[in-house]
């Protein structure tokens, strides 16, 4: 603008200079570095084609502490924003998390336990632990386990206790701890007994001492707690009978009515080769064909009448002459009885 001024109004250089409020050196100024300029902008170009994920920064260091070249920061930033060398800044990916369900509400008792640790120290400095089970329904405390180290092993063995006096629950809730997804966790779990939608139910078979069948008897459950396998055994073993069950908890009621022994039958295909165990699975296999093969569905409440009928069946399986007339004696006897009444036959079958 000074220069303008004094060529088009024909002022002095110093009264130019003073209207504007600049210097006399500043409107005489001549730039005499436009050639390291291009200097400076080759070496740019060049560093960042060959370098593409350097920056300003690197770039400028390279200059300065390889190349040795003297240039001030932020004339080399100038050039560097005017040739467009600058990176695009990556925007941070957002993880598009999905809105977590509310945790559902327990209706009932053994619907859903939580179970999850607790940590402290002794006043040596010592750490323990705790584990802590208890029901989602009304906050009832089902089991502390304390000591110094609480494997997978030690985690199953409490659920265990519990189950055998409290029953099973539907679900059990934790977190993604070392103990909860062990391979012996999650194999307890998946061969757990009394599945959702199923009836439990004792099967017992009576063999003689070459190990032949000669009865057999199965009674539906409330569920495979020691108080229910108690007072079934009180009901249908003598002192004298000597038992031997698979390595569920709650069978370990029967000792208080006669002589137990427990054997682990583990699960999949080698279940079914325990020789103890060879006439139940028969006979389980049998029930199971017998079932689908005449039904397509039972409720839970009909069970006992149809294991009954099954049992009366294969108990005088040897009897089949007597067994019509019996029959056709008991039905025309029989008045129509309702079902409380119909269901205490199958004790006597």
């Amino acid at each position: 603008m000074a220069k303008e001024a004094v060529e088009s109004r024909a002022i002095s250089v110093r009264l130019a200079c003073e209207a504007l409020f600049i210097s006399q050196n500043c409107y005489r100024y001549q730039p005499k570095l436009s050639g390291e300029n291009a200097e400076i902008a080759d070496w740019l170009v060049r560093l960042t084609y060959n370098q593409k994920n350097w920056g300003f920064g690197l770039c400028f260091l390279f200059l300065r502490n390889v190349k040795g070249f003297r240039w001030n920061h932020k004339r080399v930033y100038r050039i560097y924003r005017e040739l467009e060398l600058n990176l695009r800044i990556k925007p941070k990916k957002r993880i598009v998390r999905e809105v977590p369900e509310s945790l559902a509400v327990p209706s009932s008792m053994n619907e859903t336990w939580s179970m999850d640790f607790m940590h402290d120290s002794l006043e040596c400095g010592r750490p323990y632990r705790l584990f802590n089970v208890i029901d989602d329904y009304n906050g009832e405390g089902l089991g502390i386990e304390i000591d110094f180290s609480l494997p997978s092993e030690r985690v199953i063995r409490s659920l265990e206790q519990i189950i055998e006096w409290r029953g099973k629950p539907k679900v059990l809730r934790c977190d993604n701890g070392p103990e909860y997804i062990s391979e012996a966790l999650r194999t307890w779990a998946e061969t757990f007994r009394g599945a959702a939608g199923k009836t439990p139910f004792v099967a017992a078979v009576a063999c003689s001492s070459d190990g032949r069948p000669l009865a057999m008897r199965m009674t539906p459950l409330a569920g495979f707690r020691s108080d229910s396998i108690d007072r079934w055994a009180r009901q249908h073993l003598s002192s004298d009978a000597e038992v031997t069950s698979d390595g569920l908890p709650c069978f370990r009621a029967i000792v208080e009515t006669c002589s137990h022994w427990s054997t682990d039958a583990g699960g999949g295909p080698l279940s079914v080769e325990k020789q103890e165990f060879t006439w139940v699975n028969t006979m389980l296999g049998n029930v199971k064909n017998a079932i689908h093969g005449t039904y397509h569905a039972i409720a839970g409440k009909h069970l006992g009448r149809y294991l009954g009928a099954l049992a009366y069946r294969f108990n005088r399986r040897f009897e089949f002459d007597r067994m019509v007339e019996r029959f056709a004696y008991v039905a025309c006897r029989t008045t129509p009885l309702p079902r409380r009444f119909a269901a205490i036959a199958e004790i006597h079958t």
